[in-house]
């Protein structure tokens, strides 16, 4: 009895000693989750460091960030390789790695700050279908990154856009919301030349621009009433603006915003949108003419949004005319934006880690532990 009662005792004082160890055996499991994340210095080739790349998992999926906080510089691709061996990296026989052979890409990002990748851990079992629990994973963090600012890269070419009107704007607001449609043109089905009646008597030839004339429906919706509709087109400039005009009309009126700034509107008088769109409100005469807008102090490197709204007028005996109809009265815009601006060739930049063995280039990895 005594002698089991001292091993009681000696089982006891053991377990007491191991215990720290035992409830603090859970912080390492937990290292490099969503709460505590691996981050390592995006740098570029002129070690200019310009970001950050993350990385983390759950028990569900890897995640892998990149991140650029410098001023003026913006992602335009990425490029990532995961594997459970350096070897299982794609490479050249010097060792450097092959880009076009990564197996997660993500081009023409435009100009954006983030990008993020969700990869489900089961992809990254190994040939047997092990998991890949506290498995060190070989991550390969590439970027092309451009830089708008001029403060550190010498090489700057100029490059222009336009930005017009076709089946890609949006219909925001209206009777019928998606993607605006090419509109019905006066006489298009009647006689030839088809299609040139609004273009015939504009001011302006859009001709070789890319743009049509659109609206939310082939035939207007309220021939007699008359219609307000909302368009809008979003795009991104990978660079520094240096100009950009725009050139814009519709039948009937319109005002156009840049990014939530007021940029110009025509046959419109006040109180418009709150109207019953008659002649006081809506000229149902000089649409003809294409007005012309410097849109230079307001675009930016990045996301621009253009919004257009559009009305079409009422036809009816309020304004001592015949009631419309849809071959009477069409809806239509039409608008051009040619923009240039200047970009800085694109730099590389990788994940901070170590260089693949052999490769003379800038080219890094870095490892990580799933938990």
């Amino acid at each position: 009895m005594k002698k089991f009662v001292s091993l009681l005792i000696a089982i006891l004082f053991v377990m007491a000693l191991l215990l720290p160890t035992i409830i603090s055996a859970p912080a390492t499991v937990l290292a490099h989750t969503e709460g505590v994340k691996y981050t390592t210095p995006l740098i570029t080739c002129q070690n200019i460091t310009v970001g950050s790349v993350t990385v983390w998992n759950n028990s569900y999926n890897l995640f892998v960030q990149y991140d650029i906080a410098k001023e003026g510089w913006f992602l335009a691709e990425t490029h990532l390789a995961v594997a459970r061996s350096l070897n299982g990296i794609p490479h050249q026989t010097n060792g450097c790695p092959i880009l076009d052979q990564f197996k997660y890409k993500h081009v023409n990002l435009g100009s954006v700050k983030s990008d993020l990748y969700t990869i489900s851990r089961s992809s990254l079992n190994d040939e047997f279908g092990v998991e890949c629990w506290l498995t060190k994973l070989y991550i390969a963090a590439q970027a092309k990154i451009i830089q708008v600012t001029k403060d550190c890269l010498s090489s700057v070419t100029e490059h222009c856009m336009s930005v017009v009107s076709d089946t890609t704007v949006s219909v925001t607001q209206g009777n019928i919301v998606g993607n605006a449609v090419e509109a019905w043109q006066p006489f298009d089905d009647m006689f030839p030349p088809y299609n040139t009646f609004w273009d015939q008597n504009l001011d302006y030839s859009f001709a070789g621009t890319g743009a049509d004339w659109i609206w939310e429906s082939y035939h207007t919706v309220h021939p007699v009433d008359g219609d307000i509709v909302h368009f809008e087109k979003t795009f991104d400039i990978p660079g520094t603006p240096t100009s950009g005009t725009l050139h814009i009309t519709s039948d009937n009126g319109y005002e156009v915003y840049l990014n939530g700034t007021l940029v110009g509107s025509a046959q419109l008088g006040a109180g418009w949108e709150a109207s019953n769109l008659t002649q006081t409100y809506v000229d149902t005469s000089n649409w003809q003419s294409v007005e012309s807008y410097d849109l230079l102090s307001l675009l930016v490197p990045g996301s621009n949004t253009l919004l257009i709204k559009a009305a079409n007028e009422y036809m009816g005996p309020l304004d001592g005319q015949e009631e419309g109809t849809i071959y009477t009265n069409p809806g239509g815009l039409i608008f051009n934006a040619d923009i240039c601006y200047e970009l800085v060739d694109q730099e590389v930049a990788w994940g901070d880690g170590s260089n693949f063995p052999g490769c003379t280039n800038c080219a890094k990895y870095f490892t990580y532990t799933i938990q």
